[in-house]
């Protein structure tokens, strides 16, 4: 029994404390029993923790990606809204609005940056609206 004991007690499952309050085999497995109850509570409740740190923590990175992907996304459409804003008014100002309105379908909602960049070349190129048009329409 003694060697059962300190077997027990070499493991780490008991301690000496609780083996010299155990009397009799008896005590011993059911001291042994609740010590290893214990320690599945114990490790449970670890796992448990550790898994819901690791749950938060890769739910923040998640959050934080979608939100920096979500920033440059919004980013490039106002850019690109932005630049064929620019370019309907520039249109406009220099060649008026018979030219604006042709420009309206070709641009749409376009964020092909090459896109814009012909049409804006062919702004700075264009003298008239119908020199304007005929470059609008080989594009």
């Amino acid at each position: 029994a003694e060697g059962v004991a300190e077997m027990l007690v070499s493991t780490g499952r008991i301690t000496r404390e609780q083996m010299g309050k155990a009397k009799t085999m008896a005590q011993v497995a059911t001291t042994y029993q609740q010590s290893l109850e214990e320690y599945g509570k114990r490790h449970f409740r670890e796992g448990r923790r550790q898994g819901r740190d690791e749950g938060r923590a890769e739910a923040a990175t998640t959050y934080q990606q979608s939100l920096e992907e979500y920033g440059r996304r919004h980013f490039r459409q106002g850019r690109d809204e932005g630049q064929a804003a620019l370019l309907r008014r520039l249109v406009l100002e220099k060649l008026g609005p018979e030219a604006a309105r042709a420009l309206s379908p070709v641009l749409g909602g376009t964020s092909d940056s090459k896109r814009m960049r012909a049409v804006a070349s062919a702004v700075l190129e264009s003298v008239t609206a119908d020199e304007f048009l005929a470059k609008l329409r080989s594009l």
